[in-house]
């Protein structure tokens, strides 16, 4: 991996990649605070194919492993990334760097690195990495991995791709958890943002009746597709869109693990979808934007009542808010 430079570089000859069937893999170190930001200029660029690798953390009493000395050092710092195919790489990376300019991050542009993977070599190294995640009763397995499940638990099995994680992420993990807590059987689900599916199909298997699960990236809704019908989930309908649905049946439970900014912009469409006294879980909200949020609940009135979240979680940087809507008349 090198310094990305810029397409006009050396005489004006644009960076290619070394053959057509490579994958671009360009990263950007940045700090907790910055992800979400930075992570939203990479979505522009390639909506469906943007990756936060986490750095390791390693208890207080356990010794922290050197790396090999032909290694890379360890990461100490976040690392935003996405997947570009060969023929899309110049001109994501012209529009990546531009990007950052205009967000005043011009030290960035410079700090871009890019890394070229032939598919089969990705996908062997991906694979490699997989592991099941145990998130209360869930066990979500990827594939191949064949975790044998352990007395009462809920299987949804998962298949990993280059565009969309498996659940291992913090703000999915807290998502997970609180759809365990709050999923009743027979219960209408709305998971907007689904991604890959994993939310939507683990509220299906937690006994939902209804899931609808919209993506506005066809990448992303394709993705989620697969993976309902991998595990079999009829009650669960996967369709694109750039909006909550409106005029519908209320739903019990909404969730939306996006990020702040898409949040506050949708917010009022996301509570008006949850039925008198049931619950929006709202997540990908990065520690210093927890503020935004509350601040557009608390100017948010549905059936006669503010709002404000009934219980916060956290995981490192991330926060989760669960947001029971009044048990009103519904407005």
């Amino acid at each position: 991996m090198r310094s990305a430079p810029d397409p006009g570089d050396a005489g004006g000859a644009p960076v290619s990649p070394v053959a057509e069937e490579a994958w671009w893999r360009i990263s950007l170190a940045v700090p907790p605070g910055d992800v979400e930001p930075v992570a939203a200029l990479f979505e522009r660029v390639t909506p469906a194919g943007v990756v936060v690798e986490w750095p390791v953390r390693q208890p207080a009493d356990v010794a922290p492993v050197a790396p090999p000395p032909d290694g890379p050092p360890a990461a100490t710092q976040p690392s935003v990334r996405c997947y570009v195919a060969a023929a899309q790489f110049d001109d994501a990376l012209a529009r990546l760097r531009r990007l950052l300019r205009d967000a005043g991050r011009g030290a960035d542009a410079e700090r871009l690195r890019f890394e070229a993977q032939r598919r089969s070599q990705w996908e062997t190294a991906f694979h490699r990495h997989l592991r099941p995640l145990r998130v209360g009763r869930l066990l979500l397995r990827p594939r191949p991995c064949a975790e044998t499940p352990r007395a009462g638990e809920v299987v949804v099995d998962l298949e990993p791709g280059l565009a969309f994680g498996t659940g291992d992420h913090p703000t999915t993990r807290m998502a997970l958890a609180a759809l365990e807590r709050t999923v009743r059987p027979g219960d209408r689900v709305l998971d907007f943002g689904t991604g890959s599916g994993v939310l939507a199909c683990a509220a299906a298997r937690l006994g939902a009746a209804a899931v609808l699960a919209l993506d506005v990236d066809p990448q992303a809704v394709a993705a989620a597709r697969r993976n309902v019908a991998l595990n079999g989930l009829g009650g669960v309908t996967v369709a694109e869109a750039d909006a909550p649905p409106i005029d519908c049946a209320p739903y019990d439970v909404v969730v939306a693990n996006i990020s702040a900014g898409l949040i506050v912009r949708v917010l009022p469409a996301l509570l008006a979808g949850v039925r008198p006294g049931g619950r929006c879980l709202l997540g990908g909200i990065i520690a210093p934007q927890l503020a935004r949020v509350t601040r557009a609940l608390a100017g948010t009135t549905m059936d006669g009542q503010p709002l404000q979240p009934s219980e916060v979680h956290s995981d490192g940087e991330w926060r989760g808010l669960e947001v029971i809507r009044p048990a009103g008349l519904r407005g």
